[in-house]
């Protein structure tokens, strides 16, 4: 079969590049020919080792046909980044217009037999209304929702050219619930297929024990995902033996606001910037905890790989953790309640002292587990993770391409 890939954002960096690369990885093991669209700045430079195919064509932003730099799902991004919310009509036009082009060039020279879309956003609206004999197929990370959410200027122009998809993969159910919510689409078009993780690089090593307990935390360095109050918290804890790791890239007024509390931990902190997903797996194969601590995810696929690498976790109660959480032994995960929001991933000013309690009773307990108790054993790990591997997501989206090209 012939896939023709889609994503309107770099192939890397974040969640759903991640899941892009292991499914055109997994769609060559099983004998597919695969094509891929992406988007850059002028300034990037994509190995093509993550890319999975030299069939690849990148819309590249920050030149004359599109002077604004690439808007990403989220509004902080691990690179320099454009905001959907404050884009022009102009600006969206020229988005859509340079989209197009590429896509008419690949649809002509590959003739696919499936497009894979990526996020339920403008990109895949754009393939809805252009060319819709051509069955497709759209994976929700949930950044796309939020984008939904909080830009109701260009809700219609998203729902419209959705209509048109054949199969929509979600990763939860509650995430399932969502788009049938917002975007009116019935149940027998929306797969559960969930997340999964690289168990060729993600796996179970020995780990020194503690003290000190390695935590560490990976994502964007931004309010939405909780890191400025999970510094906080860590300071409070800051006369347990511990030694914090933070993944991910600074950028915009919020990184700056997360490099400054990371300062007051001094030598207990190591910032380490973006790091490849070998290098990541190394990491969490010597840390005893990850933490995460969001106000709004998917299904995140850093929680998977901190778990098969033999980690306790600490997150915040979202659906898609819970997911998670319900099919691990509960004495390896900690939840912590969420503070209430007044959109979709801001907490009430005056709540932010109570989650930084929670924040810390939670990593103060898991701390404990880890100093007292045993690490968690290969056999256990093994047991729980094999329901997370690549191999058994890609059979259920194998199983949505067949149906439709059949």
């Amino acid at each position: 079969m012939k896939i023709l890939h889609v994503i309107s954002q770099r192939p890397d960096s974040t969640g759903s590049g991640v899941y892009l690369q292991a499914i055109l990885r997994e769609s060559f093991a099983r004998g597919h020919s695969n094509s891929l669209i992406a988007a850059v700045n002028t300034d990037t430079l994509l190995e093509t080792a993550t890319l999975w195919t030299e069939n690849t064509s990148l819309v590249t932003f920050g030149t004359e046909e599109l002077d604004f730099p690439l808007p990403g799902m989220s509004d902080v991004m691990p690179y320099p980044s454009s905001v959907f919310s404050s884009l022009s009509s102009s600006q969206i036009r020229k988005y859509e217009k340079v989209f197009l082009a590429k896509l008419s060039e690949q649809i002509a020279s590959f003739s696919p037999d499936i497009i894979h879309s990526h996020h339920l956003w403008l990109l895949t609206a754009l393939i809805g209304r252009y060319f819709p004999d051509i069955p497709l197929v759209t994976n929700c990370h949930g950044s796309d929702l939020r984008q939904f959410r909080i830009c109701p200027s260009l809700q219609q122009r998203v729902k419209e050219g959705c209509r048109n998809i054949d199969l929509i993969f979600a990763l939860t159910e509650s995430q399932r619930d969502e788009i049938i919510s917002l975007f009116g689409h019935n149940t027998e078009r929306i797969s559960i297929c969930g997340s999964g993780f690289n168990d060729a690089l993600f796996e179970f090593k020995e780990k020194v024990p503690p003290p000190p307990i390695h935590v560490t935390y990976c994502g964007k360095l931004s309010r939405a995902k909780g890191v400025p109050w999970l510094l906080q918290a860590m300071y409070r804890l800051r006369n347990i033996p511990f030694h914090l790791n933070i993944v991910g890239g600074v950028t915009g007024a919020e990184g700056k606001e997360c490099l400054q509390l990371a300062k007051r931990l001094e030598k207990k902190v190591t910032m380490h910037g973006p790091l490849s997903q070998s290098n990541l797996a190394l990491l969490l194969q010597e840390s005893h905890v990850l933490v995460l601590p969001s106000f709004y995810e998917g299904l995140p696929l850093v929680i998977l790989e901190a778990l098969a690498c033999g980690c306790r976790v600490v997150t915040t109660d979202l659906p898609g953790c819970r997911i998670i959480a319900e099919k691990i032994d509960r004495n390896i995960i900690t939840s912590v309640p969420l503070p209430r929001l007044h959109t979709i991933d801001t907490p009430f000013a005056q709540d932010e002292e109570s989650f930084i309690d929670a924040l810390q009773d939670g990593l103060e307990n898991t701390f404990q587990k880890c100093i007292q108790d045993s690490l968690p054993g290969k056999g256990d790990i093994a047991r729980y993770m094999s329901q997370f591997t690549w191999q058994e997501i890609f059979t259920t989206i194998e199983c949505g391409y067949n149906s439709l090209h059949h």
